[in-house]
C-alpha cells in the first residue's frame, strides 16, 4: 500500500499518461489558478514563484499555461532529436501538465500562511519592521517552497525520461536545458502578461 501512495506522488505517470494524465493535469492547473487567485502568490516563470499583489483568475491561468507550455515544447523538440523509440506526443504534453501538480500544496500553503507581511516587505523593505512571526513565516514558507519545487521538476523529469525513453546523461543534460530555457522564455512572456 505504501509503495502505491509513494508512486502517485512521485511518479503517477505509470497510472496516467495521454489524454487521462492532459485532463487530470488540466483540472488540476485550474484549480491552482483558482486558489492562487484567492492569495499573494503568482507563478510567474516555469520554476518561478513570487509573493505579489492579487491578480485575477484570467491572469493566473495564463501565468500557469505560458509556464508549462514553455517548457513542454522545447522537451517536446529535445525529446524528438534525442530519442530514437517510438513517443506520442500528447505523452509528453499530458504527463507535463500532470507533473504541474505539486503547486496545489504551494497555493494552499499560500491560503494558510499570512503572506501580506512577506508581499509589502518585497515592496519597501526595512529591517527595523521585521519581527519574529514574520521571520518565522517567511522561512516555513521558503523551506516549504523549495521542497515543492525540487519535487516538481523531479516529475517533470520523469514525465520527460519516461515518455521519450531516454535515460543517463543524454536525459539529464537536455532535461536541464530545456528547462533553464523555459525559465527565460517564460518570464519574457509572463511579464508581458503581468
Amino acid at each position: 500500500m505504501k509503495q502505491k501512495w509513494t508512486s502517485w506522488l512521485f511518479n503517477p505517470f505509470m497510472y496516467l499518461a495521454g489524454w487521462q494524465a492532459m485532463i487530470a493535469g488540466f483540472i488540476m492547473m485550474l484549480v491552482v489558478a483558482g486558489l492562487a487567485s484567492l492569495s499573494s502568490i503568482r507563478f510567474d516563470g516555469t520554476l518561478d514563484m513570487h509573493v505579489a499583489d492579487p491578480l485575477n483568475l484570467v491572469t493566473h491561468i495564463q501565468l500557469i499555461f505560458v509556464d508549462y507550455i514553455s517548457l513542454s515544447v522545447l522537451l517536446l523538440i529535445a525529446g524528438m532529436l534525442m530519442s530514437k523509440s517510438h513517443y506520442r506526443i500528447i505523452d509528453i504534453m499530458g504527463t507535463q501538465l500532470l507533473a504541474r501538480w505539486p503547486l496545489l500544496f504551494m497555493t494552499l500553503l499560500a491560503l494558510i500562511v499570512n503572506l501580506d507581511p512577506i508581499r509589502e516587505a518585497g515592496k519597501h523593505f526595512d529591517p527595523q519592521h521585521i519581527d519574529a512571526l514574520f521571520t518565522i513565516s517567511f522561512m516555513i514558507f521558503l523551506c516549504v517552497s523549495v521542497i515543492i519545487t525540487v519535487w516538481m521538476i523531479v516529475l517533470m523529469y520523469r514525465s520527460y525520461s519516461i515518455s521519450f525513453n531516454l535515460i543517463g546523461n543524454k536525459a539529464i543534460g537536455s532535461f536541464i536545458v530545456c528547462l533553464l530555457l523555459a525559465e527565460i522564455l517564460s518570464k519574457f512572456i509572463n511579464l508581458k502578461l503581468v
